[in-house]
């Protein structure tokens, strides 16, 4: 009877090990795809800008690796992200073919208006993922909530 018991508790134990390993697993990825996901967003913005300000002839394939490391980043977080943070990185997201149409036709102003708009949707999406992770986010962190 006692081996039993202490079959039990073992195997009981051992569960909740294995379920908070995953816990870890899954908070741990996700605060990586997010960090990826900002970090190109970032310098896909940081690109439009100078693409729009140059005078080089082949724009976009300036473009395209910024693009592409965006996409990529994008995809993870749609695997691993919850609903709130899903939803607010794909508005965000959606805000870069207008940014990038207007970088190829060298319109600064339209860029920064879009630039605006991105700022925006780029704090609600940090605002879901501080959320999601028992963190204080309001109008005084982010002055630019909607």
């Amino acid at each position: 009877m006692g081996a039993f018991i202490v079959a039990g508790m073992s195997f009981l134990l051992s569960w909740q090990s294995v379920k908070t390993e995953n816990r870890q697993w899954t908070r741990d990825g996700r605060q990586k795809a997010y960090q990826e996901f900002l970090y190109a967003g970032t310098s896909l913005h940081r690109s439009c800008t100078e693409v729009a300000e140059s005078t080089e002839l082949d724009k976009a394939r300036t473009l395209a690796k910024a693009t592409a490391g965006f996409d990529e980043a994008y995809i993870v977080v749609q695997m691993v992200s919850n609903r709130a943070a899903f939803l607010k990185a794909r508005e965000y997201y959606y805000w870069f073919p207008d940014l990038k149409k207007a970088a190829l036709q060298g319109n600064l102003a339209e860029i920064e208006e879009i630039g605006g708009e991105l700022r925006a949707a780029r704090h609600s999406f940090l605002v879901a993922v501080r959320r999601e992770r028992g963190l204080e986010a309001d109008k005084e962190l982010f002055p630019e909530l909607r």
